[in-house]
């Protein structure tokens, strides 16, 4: 059964309730689903289609952010995806509650940001 976007998050916030799982690896988690929120919901409204990965993302966006004069878009999900790589390949990182809370309020903001976009 396909699924939304929008389940990454819910997982996110799921496994970063620390009556479910207060350990590292769910804010492991936690960080890592939030990330593919924000990157699935871009692709989605930027109708690039299920195939398109994140370097063809991020190249979109960065055609927004020449319309608007910066690098806003682009550079928060490129932040975004580096933490998540961090998250989920840098084992030796100490990864905190707090630290997976911020990283879901960015993605957060990030996918408020992107439904605004007019395309």
């Amino acid at each position: 059964m396909p699924i939304d976007a929008s389940e990454f998050l819910e997982f996110a916030e799921w496994a970063h309730d620390p009556t479910r799982c207060d350990k590292e690896i769910g804010y492991r988690c936690s960080i890592s689903r939030a990330y593919y929120a924000a990157f699935h919901v871009a692709r989605e409204h930027l109708q690039m289609g299920e195939y398109a990965n994140h370097k063809d993302v991020i190249e979109r966006l960065k055609d927004f952010d020449d319309m608007y004069g910066d690098d806003e878009l682009s550079g928060r999900l490129i932040d975004l995806k580096e933490k998540r790589k961090n998250a989920d390949y840098r084992l030796s990182y100490n990864i905190k509650r707090e630290m997976a809370r911020k990283f879901m309020e960015k993605s957060k903001t990030f996918i408020e940001e992107i439904v605004k976009l007019k395309i």
